[in-house]
């Protein structure tokens, strides 16, 4: 699954139309490499009334149709990409969330705002990101999960995993255990792990996205379960974090080439995290993705039989992702 934002449009033509390196020529060369792609297009957003509350679905504006075609245009073989918006709870308060789970009239009236945008589109279906454990939510997750299924859509979502470091650790374990997975695979078809910001959660310098981390998630959650592993994706951030004297900032593609240009810097594999670290001595040390780090998580991902989800294709180099197009094929 390749997730794309409006933000970062650079991932609108990858997905779509490939540009080749600096080549100012395009190609088709990554079509039909994803199973899935993401949009992140649409806010759920929640006003309390005297009668319960209204919800409102906005990003309907940044739907773009033209780009769909090209996006399923089939491939050899019929293959196409199917398009799954990302839907995100925005601005809602505790007292809201608590109305929410229990509110069968509030389920099935977001439920009803997005059946019709999936008409609307003709999207193949929705991933959902939520700020609470989904758990919380199950009212809410078995209306959509029935009104989608019964038009043949796909319903997904996103799951937090959280640094073992976290002071919090065991409560949040707690939320979410194989045995809520396993419930949730009832009702949703995917289950994208959120495995990224590893130490940005925790306020410390490090890696994105540790091997070891994500492999001790995936066995956690489905400790043996062959088919629970079939409809999970590893998270796969395209982007970096530099740490300097002002804390921790996000570096996307363009601002790591300038760094390297700028400073010429020694590129380390660490072999502990399995990523590769620059360090610009008295300057910054960055963590930023490199292509052994994307062949790793991939091979990480087929060891564990899990398929993969990347944030976001639009932050990336495109190196990793012509890389792709002639070496791997991301089959789930």
């Amino acid at each position: 699954l390749a997730w794309v934002t409006p933000w970062n449009n650079r991932g609108y033509d990858i997905v779509a139309l490939m540009p080749v390196l600096t080549s100012s020529k395009t190609s088709k060369i990554f079509r039909g490499k994803f199973d899935y792609v993401a949009p992140c297009w649409y806010q759920l957003l929640r006003t309390s009334t005297k009668d319960g509350a209204e919800w409102q679905l906005r990003g309907d504006h940044d739907v773009d149709n033209g780009w769909m075609l090209d996006v399923r245009e089939p491939v050899e073989g019929g293959r196409r990409a199917k398009i799954v918006p990302r839907v995100i709870f925005e601005d809602v308060d505790r007292e809201g969330w608590e109305a929410f789970s229990r509110s069968e009239e509030e389920s099935a009236q977001v439920t009803e705002l997005l059946l019709s945008a999936l008409n609307t589109h003709s999207f193949d279906g929705f991933i959902v990101e939520a700020p609470v454990p989904l758990m919380y939510i199950p009212v809410f997750l078995s209306h959509l999960a029935h009104v989608i299924h019964a038009q043949n859509g796909l319903l997904m979502c996103t799951v937090q995993v959280y640094h073992r470091e976290h002071p919090q650790i065991e409560m949040l374990d707690s939320l979410f255990t194989s045995n809520h997975m396993e419930a949730l695979l009832q009702v949703v078809d995917r289950v994208a792990l959120v495995t990224y910001d590893y130490s940005t959660s925790i306020g410390k310098r490090g890696p994105n996205s540790p091997a070891k981390w994500i492999e001790e998630a995936v066995k956690r959650i489905c400790p043996s379960n062959d088919e629970c592993r079939k409809r999970l994706l590893l998270g796969v951030n395209c982007y970096g974090q530099k740490f300097d004297h002002a804390g921790a900032s996000a570096v996307l593609g363009p601002q790591y080439l300038e760094i390297l240009e700028k400073y010429n810097p020694a590129i380390v594999w660490n072999s502990e995290f399995e990523e590769h670290v620059t360090r610009v001595p008295n300057v910054a040390e960055v963590w930023y993705p490199s292509p052994l780090f994307l062949e790793n998580r991939v091979g990480l991902a087929e060891d564990l039989g899990t398929g993969i989800h990347f944030w976001e294709v639009g932050q990336g180099l495109d190196v990793f992702f012509v890389s792709f197009a002639f070496g791997f094929d991301f089959g789930t």
